[in-house]
């Protein structure tokens, strides 16, 4: 397996996956996207950012993170625990259903809690859908504390919010 920034011509693949992701996610009744999001701009948007990293098994993208430093303006509502924060964001990871239990999640865990120090990041902040429990467990194990829930639009269930301090920058 291969880690990297996606490119351009990656798009339309990693769609393909957002949505077969999603469709899993809808039979487990966990409404965490939907047609609208995550869009195909958003995604060619973190590749023209260097945002979206991939994995790629036999040159196919398997699972993918979006790590950077937006931070959605319902994230100021949140008791975050890191003070003069420079929190590095976790959104959209996924892994392609038909490589969902081999260690993906962990692995891409591991990258952003190396690449966030390499970049000047002192904590890494995420969202996870509160229905979405083996999401909600990676981030446990990973000792992520939780800071608060939020609510996002065209979402019926809350989101809670983890942060983890990062001691070596």
């Amino acid at each position: 397996m291969i880690l990297g920034p996606a490119k351009s011509e990656d798009a339309l693949e990693v769609i393909a996956i957002l949505k077969r992701c999603n469709q899993k996610l809808l039979s487990q009744e966990i409404y965490q996207w939907d047609d609208q999001y995550p869009s195909q701009e958003l995604i060619e948007n973190n590749i023209i950012s260097k945002s979206l990293f991939v994995y790629r098994n036999d040159g196919h993208i398997i699972s993918g993170i979006t790590l950077d430093d937006k931070q959605p303006l319902s994230y100021s509502k949140i008791t975050w625990g890191t003070v003069d924060a420079s929190p590095l964001l976790i959104h959209r990871t996924f892994v392609d259903p038909d490589f969902q239990g081999q260690g993906l999640g962990q692995a891409m865990m591991n990258f952003a809690e190396s690449y966030a120090p390499s970049q000047g990041f002192n904590c890494i902040r995420a969202d996870v859908h509160k229905h979405n429990l083996s999401a909600l467990a990676l981030f446990q194990k990973r000792d992520y504390k939780v800071c608060g829930e939020l609510m996002f639009p065209r979402r019926e269930v809350a989101f809670v919010c983890f942060e983890k301090c990062l001691t070596s920058i």
